[in-house]
């Protein structure tokens, strides 16, 4: 049996705290993602009136545009990098060009150190979260795991909320200098913590990746079946994986069968639209409700419900196992959404209560929707492409949030926000449908639990 260290009352604080810390540390990076997000937002607005500015107005939906697109390939490039290179190494070495974003968004004053701006801030941001949550997910205790990946989705809602309402109130030069800044906190305390043990002992490094899971989880019989699970699992297998192992992995059960979830799983959350609306929440929320409300203020409540619906997920997901959640939330978001088509398809001038009250809902529970869809990315997937696999669904997500972001400005102009509620209604419904028979309930389980779950499930 594996002997721990320092028993007793202190100790269990200490891991605690350690882990405490890595979440912290990730959770900044992923607040710069929402940041990055909702800065276009209030940015667009200024630039039509800056006179430093050379702005050019066919050019507005790329700039919005390009973050979700730069975060697709941020996911792309950063999964086999963490798989071969680390998990905390990835995203200390992220840091760098994130930083070189924002800065070029403040010096910038022409389209093109404005495009290349949000592209290298954009592309840190989407490797930020797969990183993040697959570094969360190895480190922390199984019982504390739910929190901590759910804990992600507060930040980056807590980054959209914080960029309009910074942005709204600052130039947006200023504004950009003060976004790279949770860049800066997260190096600092990235510098304090340690590599993913299980990482390290999936590439051979047993000794090392031993010493590390002691440093970051406390003394008790999961803890202990854990490591010793993880060691024997990786024992027979070559750290350095082979192309023709690699492919063999990717065309198994327990690769497809888990990114098949995560698809579905991303394209409800995505093309729901909730996440659209931190792009063109003025916009939208003044078609939605003409000349009856102020879009600014309805902007920043949004985003305010958006924090306190992932807070509330947090709060209760010791009593309420995030499967059922994911898909009463689902039809929930169905049933709201269609209600929101029939108040604008109708002469409903006099019940703009109705109206809105269909809106707060279908935000709350699709936000919860999301909070929860991205807690399952990182635990569905095998120890050996972890990396991988949530880097690729991650990928799908910010593809389907770069179309919806890209399309939505003309197809709005041109069909309607009825229409485009309507289409969120239908592909939300069927998503949640087919997962209601596929999504497994992963809470309080090991790592190595789910993955034998998903492989033995018909």
């Amino acid at each position: 049996m594996t002997n721990f260290a320092l028993p007793g009352r202190l100790t269990r604080s200490l891991y605690l705290y350690r882990q405490l810390l890595a979440g912290i540390a990730v959770n900044l990076l992923v607040l710069s993602g929402g940041l990055s997000i909702g800065y276009s937002a209030t940015l667009l607005p200024q630039l039509k009136n800056d006179v430093s500015y050379s702005h050019d107005s066919s050019y507005d939906s790329w700039i919005a545009s390009l973050t979700p697109l730069s975060m697709a390939l941020g996911c792309l490039c950063c999964g086999s990098f963490i798989d071969r290179f680390g998990r905390k190494m990835g995203l200390v070495i992220c840091i760098v060009p994130s930083l070189m974003g924002w800065l070029m968004l403040g010096f910038t004053n022409n389209i093109v150190w404005t495009l290349l701006g949000r592209f290298f801030a954009g592309f840190c941001s989407g490797a930020y979260r797969p990183m993040g949550f697959v570094y969360l997910s190895e480190i922390t205790d199984p019982k504390r795991r739910a929190i901590a990946l759910l804990s992600t989705s507060v930040s980056s809602n807590f980054g959209v909320l914080c960029s309009h309402v910074i942005g709204s109130n600052l130039y947006w030069r200023t504004a950009a200098f003060i976004f790279g800044l949770p860049n800066i906190l997260s190096f600092v305390l990235f510098i304090t913590l340690k590599e993913s043990p299980l990482w390290l002992i999936s590439k051979g490094k047993t000794d090392k990746g031993e010493e590390i899971f002691k440093w970051f989880r406390e003394k008790s019989e999961p803890s202990e079946k854990e490591l010793r699970s993880a060691m024997n699992k990786y024992e027979d297998i070559s750290p350095h994986m082979s192309l023709r192992e690699l492919f063999r992995i990717l065309r198994s059960k327990i690769f497809i069968k888990p990114l098949a979830i995560t698809t579905l799983l991303v394209a409800s959350t995505q093309l729901s639209n909730v996440n659209t609306i931190c792009y063109y929440a003025l916009d939208i929320f003044g078609n939605t409700f003409p000349e009856n409300i102020d879009s600014a203020l309805v902007m920043v409540i949004f985003d305010c419900l958006r924090v306190g619906c992932s807070i509330t997920t947090i709060v209760f997901s010791k009593c309420l196992p995030r499967r059922p959640t994911f898909l009463i939330c689902g039809f929930g978001t169905t049933a709201f959404l269609v209600g929101l088509v029939f108040y604008m398809s109708f002469d409903t001038s006099n019940l703009v209560w109705l109206g809105m009250t269909c809106l707060i809902l279908y935000i709350c529970s699709a936000s919860i929707m999301v909070t929860t869809a991205w807690s399952f990315v990182s635990e569905l997937f095998p120890g050996t492409v972890r990396g991988l696999g949530s880097a690729m669904s991650s990928f799908i997500l910010f593809i389907l949030q770069f179309i919806c972001v890209k399309i939505t400005p003309d197809f709005m102009n041109t069909y309607g926000m009825p229409a485009i509620y309507a289409g969120s209604a239908i592909v939300v419904f069927v998503c949640t449908l087919i997962l209601c028979f596929i999504l497994p309930e992963t809470n309080g389980k090991s790592l190595q639990e789910i993955e034998d779950g998903i492989e033995s499930r018909k």
